[in-house]
């Protein structure tokens, strides 16, 4: 089955995709067409539904893959991971407004807001920090599930007390803004980038051998 496609603006017809909430999980993939550097926080935010249940718990990571698909890991003293990621129980989605910001949510975790049969509700995901660079024809993956992985060396992250039965719907395009903020870092190359590492090297060689030899090479 085709991953569903990220787009990189809004997008005006409303879709829906489910997973089965204990073992399943979907995918959001969009391909770079040019060298891009993510760096800083991300935020997520899905409009989500339970159905068969009145709570779920997302865990969701923010994955680089090569052209053919393949998962790109970030690597670290304890081994390679897959991915960056965040975790929201959707009855704890209440947001304390003076501590958040655009890019990173804050929870208030002071009361539970169980959900109602049918009720599609928005939830606002804090994701790790990190940095990485795309290059063209690389992909941004993003997965949504209802259960986590344990990357070798990175401990138990099973150990956790998940609320998850039925199904998980994700709700997008129209009313429901669902999306991804990402750190895009604008690119260092410039137009100035040739003269400045010219006039660099010749201030190295300047200090290097004097300027009046400079001045003759």
């Amino acid at each position: 089955m085709p991953r569903p496609r990220a787009f990189r603006g809004p997008v005006a017809e409303e879709s829906f995709a489910g997973y089965e909430a204990v073992a399943g999980e979907v995918a959001f993939e969009m391909t770079f067409d040019q060298e891009t550097e993510l760096t800083g926080f991300m935020k997520l935010r899905l409009w989500v539904e339970a159905r068969g249940a009145d709570d779920m718990d997302l865990i969701v990571t923010v994955q680089k893959a090569d052209a053919e698909g393949n998962v790109v890991p970030t690597l670290s003293t304890a081994g390679p991971h897959p991915g960056v990621s965040g975790v929201l129980r959707a009855s704890r989605r209440e947001l304390d407004e003076d501590r958040s910001a655009a890019y990173q949510p804050v929870h208030t975790h002071r009361r539970e807001q169980l959900l109602d049969d049918g009720q599609v509700v928005p939830l606002e995901i804090a994701i790790d920090p990190s940095s990485r660079i795309w290059h063209a024809g690389e992909r941004l993956r993003l997965l949504v599930s209802g259960h986590t992985e344990d990357p070798a060396g990175f401990g138990a992250a099973n150990a956790m007390d998940l609320r998850n039965r039925g199904e998980h719907v994700i709700h997008t395009g129209g009313r429901f803004d669902s999306h991804l903020l990402v750190p895009v870092i604008p690119s260092r190359r410039t137009v100035g980038d040739d003269r400045s590492q010219e006039e660099a090297r010749a201030r190295f060689v300047e200090q290097q051998i004097g300027s009046e030899q400079a001045a003759e090479t």
